[in-house]
């Protein structure tokens, strides 16, 4: 378990590097700002430029990499930090590896290129 719990740290230190670098104030994550405090998955709000639900497919058709969208069980937090579409989800376990992260944030930030 101590080897999954340090993949997962990876995984999610790659994730949370990776998107401030490349999105900077363009996205928000929510939830602690150091990885090492979170799971290997963030709700991530992509402040009404791109609907996440479209972003999901998209990852899908272009990668084959499935994400959820939407409220995630968490409607009245959503509806109270006036997330009103939703926030796209990736997660991350013991069978993702890093060049997976990164092609997450890779294909996101053509996603992003092509749409805003």
């Amino acid at each position: 378990m101590d080897k999954i719990a340090a993949h997962e740290q990876l995984l999610s230190r790659t994730m949370i590097t990776g998107l401030r670098e490349n999105f900077g104030n363009k996205i928000r994550i929510l939830g602690p700002e150091d990885p090492d405090e979170r799971a290997a998955l963030a709700a991530i709000d992509l402040k009404g430029q791109i609907n996440p639900h479209e972003v999901a497919i998209l990852m899908d058709e272009m990668q084959n990499i499935f994400l959820r969208s939407g409220f995630h069980c968490t409607h009245a937090f959503h509806h109270e930090k006036h997330l009103d579409v939703g926030t796209l989800r990736p997660s991350w376990y013991l069978y993702n590896t890093v060049e997976e992260v990164n092609i997450f944030i890779e294909t996101l930030q053509e996603i992003f290129d092509i749409m805003t």
